[in-house]
């Protein structure tokens, strides 16, 4: 029949297995490790939110796998997607490319471009809530200091 569980079951580190499985223990030579039933070392390694081959398999390949799918997100930034964008939204995507930016140049990547992009998020959001405000309220803006809208 089925095999028995183990105590020890639910409070084996998942981080244990992956270790034993990259060093090509079988299924079998980790739940004896561990001391707990080879089922639970099939449930934990092989489901349908993780699978360890695939895991070790990204590992080896991360940074493929990663410039893979940054190419495949960025192809979808299209014109009329970013334009759909919030203000925020774009100051996220914006900063994370900086940053990556700032990475892949040893940090020489020019300041002036984050500076800018605060400006005309700051531009936007002003538009954004003129568009949306009577002229005579108040808004706080950053900082808590109280201006009223203007051109």
């Amino acid at each position: 029949m089925g095999e028995q569980v183990n105590k020890n079951d639910d409070i084996i580190p998942l981080e244990k297995m992956i270790f034993l499985r990259e060093k090509g223990n079988t299924l079998r030579e980790i739940a004896k490790i561990c001391d707990c039933s080879h089922v639970n070392v099939h449930k934990r390694l092989h489901n349908e939110d993780f699978d360890v081959e695939e895991f070790i398999g990204f590992r080896k390949d991360k940074v493929l796998s990663l410039e893979l799918k940054q190419f495949l997100v960025s192809k979808q930034l299209t014109p009329y997607r970013i334009k759909k964008m919030t203000p925020y939204q774009m100051f996220l995507v914006m900063a994370f490319i900086q940053d990556k930016l700032k990475d892949m140049t040893g940090g020489t990547a020019q300041v002036n471009i984050l500076n800018q992009i605060v400006i005309n998020l700051d531009k936007s959001v002003r538009a954004e809530l003129k568009a949306k405000t009577p002229q005579d309220v108040v808004i706080d803006i950053p900082h808590n200091e109280p201006n009223k809208l203007t051109d």
